[in-house]
């Protein structure tokens, strides 16, 4: 299993790591090794530049249309997460 550093990865949230689970850890801020985050990225700039909502729900909407965008256009994503090494 690879984890980032986010807070809520961490170790101690699993009860119990099976045995057959080895736990890798990414070094800080590593966007080469973690291709979402640069799908995160991408999102932020197209979807969320300089923009303000004014409920949970209008931010919803926004977020389920950069999600249905990304869906139809996997040429997209590929150039963003899909690398040579991978």
């Amino acid at each position: 299993m690879v984890m980032d550093g986010a807070p809520c990865h961490n170790e101690g949230v699993f009860l119990e790591i099976p045995h057959n689970i080895q736990v890798l850890k990414l070094p800080p801020y590593s966007p080469q090794l973690n291709p979402a985050e640069n799908m995160w990225d991408e999102i932020k700039e197209k979807f969320f530049g300089n923009i303000s909502f004014n409920s949970m729900k209008n931010l919803e909407k926004q977020l389920l249309a950069a999600a249905l965008f990304y869906e139809q256009a996997s040429s997209v994503v590929a150039s963003i997460c899909n690398w040579d090494w991978m």
